[in-house]
């Protein structure tokens, strides 16, 4: 009896079916679903390790002058970069605008994405604070009355995917956005002595 006439079988009747493995070192052996279920697993997970080495990570960064009332944006990547100038009185909005371009460049990409940002207000605003806001129906609770940057935060949560993650690092390990977005407040005739 071949391989063919015997996939698919039970020829010892205990419920274990075998299945034929053609692969190097395995041609014509016979193994049991748990086993073809086991090396399955492993092929998974040599998947999931090649699958993180392609991850799309994105630097997000801004500067802010508030006497003039605009601010800076830069997002880098070993990809792409990107800048901008957004007209805004705190350098909380410039953050989180610069973490929105982020995102649509995100959506380009079908692998996973990390977007890291120096900031902490962007961090809880687009980690948790979107989504909470979201399912109260953009109302705040509590004391506050209004939310800041709400309608911003609208354009923010409807790209906020399960393979992109938001992640908080060390100003320092941001220095490439920081840069470009600082050159970009220069290049445009802005000082950037007001930043935050």
């Amino acid at each position: 009896m071949d391989d063919l006439e015997r996939f698919g079988k039970d020829p010892l009747g205990d419920g274990d079916m075998l299945l034929p493995i053609f692969d190097k070192g395995c041609e014509g052996k016979m193994l049991s679903v748990d086993e073809v279920l086991f090396l399955l697993n492993g092929y998974e997970l040599k998947i999931r390790k090649q699958s993180e080495m392609c991850v799309l990570e994105i630097f997000a960064d801004a500067s802010c002058n508030h006497q003039q009332g605009f601010g800076a944006w830069a997002i880098v990547s070993n990809k792409f970069h990107r800048t901008g100038i957004v007209e805004a009185d705190n350098i909380g909005y410039v953050e989180l605008y610069a973490v929105y371009e982020a995102l649509l460049e995100a959506r380009k990409y079908c692998g996973d994405v990390v977007i890291y940002t120096d900031s902490q207000y962007v961090y809880s605003n687009v980690n948790w604070k979107a989504k909470e806001y979201e399912s109260l129906g953009w109302k705040s609770k509590g004391w506050r009355k209004r939310i800041p940057n709400k309608r911003l935060l609208q354009k923010i949560a409807p790209l906020l995917k399960p393979n992109i993650r938001v992640e908080k690092i060390n100003r320092k390990n941001n220095r490439c956005a920081d840069k470009l977005a600082r050159k970009t407040m220069r290049e445009n005739d802005m000082d950037d002595g007001g930043v935050v």
